[in-house]
């Protein structure tokens, strides 16, 4: 049932029928699960999303808590992409990372003491500005130390590999690999990326309507051309071991080496 009239479409848990303002439901950081899961069907995974990741860039809903927890933002941004909102986990990443990103108009940090990187990156991630708190005021989504710059902030990142770049391995060892790049709205991806055989190198630049994949050694990889590339012609302009195509939109490449595809 959609929201109307100020009912919002979800209902939280109430812990104590005595006192209404505790309170346990609905959150981004559980449905994310739920999704990530697999617990709901495509079209039900889709809707729940875009009711807890509203456009334009995921920010909650009235009544809706924000995820806190970085291996948080790692699943939030994979459900989404893998919904078909791709575009909006970008903006949700951007989003929630600017106030720690060098010389950023939200980053509260003092110029001279945020580095060439930016930061420090907090624990936990809802912040000051999230609860719309006063300087000084305690943020009660932290630990006592809020000294943060933890490693564990940077988890969403692997996103950018495994979804962007899409670079996943399919086979103990990375004998066997799959590449998929998304633009997700970006003027194009590209890098390299880390595997157990050796690093990957991935391009997919729309606007040229090209992709480069380069593989190390006794590595075998199946690409998915993005989903823009469907009805269009596919030449295969490098390959220095064999690109064969598969089926429609894939292609199976075996030997080290680089491979380039030029989309007509």
């Amino acid at each position: 049932m959609p929201a109307k009239d100020g009912v919002p479409a979800h209902v939280g848990d109430r812990l104590d029928p005595e006192d209404a303002s505790i309170e346990r439901g609905y959150s981004q950081a559980g449905q994310t699960i739920a999704v990530y899961a697999g617990l709901l069907s495509p079209e039900e995974a889709r809707a729940d999303l875009d009711y807890a990741f509203p456009d334009p860039d995921g920010s909650p809903p009235a009544g809706v808590t924000r995820w806190n927890n970085p291996t948080y933002g790692y699943r939030v941004l994979r459900a989404l992409a893998e919904a078909g909102f791709a575009e909006r986990a970008v903006r949700h990443l951007i989003e929630r990372y600017s106030p720690y990103l060098p010389g950023h108009p939200r980053n509260p940090v003092p110029l001279e003491l945020q580095g060439p990187y930016g930061g420090p990156l907090p624990e936990y991630w809802v912040s000051r500005e999230d609860l719309g708190l006063p300087p000084g005021r305690k943020n009660t989504a932290h630990p006592g130390d809020e000294t943060g710059s933890h490693g564990w902030g940077a988890v969403p990142l692997i996103w950018l590999h495994d979804t962007l770049l899409g670079v996943r391995i399919t086979e103990p060892g990375g004998g066997r690999i799959r590449v998929a790049p998304n633009a997700a709205g970006l003027p194009y991806v590209a890098g390299h990326t880390v595997t157990p055989k050796g690093r990957v190198w991935v391009l997919w630049d729309p606007r040229a309507w090209k992709i480069e994949v380069g593989i190390p050694a006794a590595v075998r990889a199946e690409l998915v051309l993005p989903p823009e590339c469907a009805g269009k012609r596919v030449a295969v302009a490098r390959a220095d071991g064999k690109a064969t195509p598969r089926e429609a939109g894939i292609y199976d490449l075996d030997g080290a080496g680089t491979y380039v595809f030029e989309v007509r």
